[in-house]
């Protein structure tokens, strides 16, 4: 997969985008304000909007029981690569591409194995 380079500044949003970080960073040095680069992947959700996959929004506990599914409309959710984590009363929450309820379940389900598994395997 390719990666692009994006410049960005706080107030005025994107002020570049390039092939390369070498590029990027040589655009940035150029000026004294603070301007950051992300590096985002190109096409990163080509297979799941070429298959008519919709994003959603699940909640879980740590046991594996569903507290919320939703089909989500907010792209907040997908910004993040991998937007997945704990909220404050401990349930684990992920946004991803899914066929249906189901399947975003199965997923959700599987990354919260994972992550269980790779605290473990920490300890």
């Amino acid at each position: 997969m390719k990666t692009v380079y994006v410049c960005e500044h706080n107030v005025y949003g994107i002020c570049g985008i390039f092939s390369n970080e070498e590029l990027a960073n040589c655009f940035i040095n150029t000026f004294t304000e603070r301007l950051i680069i992300t590096e985002i992947p190109l096409d990163k959700y080509k297979m799941e909007l070429e298959t008519g996959m919709e994003p959603y929004f699940i909640r879980i506990t740590e046991d594996g029981s569903i507290k919320k599914v939703s089909v989500n409309s907010y792209v907040r959710n997908f910004v993040l690569n991998d937007c997945q984590g704990f909220d404050t009363q401990n349930n684990f929450y992920v946004a991803t591409f899914a066929k249906d309820e189901n399947h975003a379940i199965e997923i959700a389900q599987q990354k919260l194995s994972e992550v269980l598994q790779k605290e473990l395997n920490s300890k």
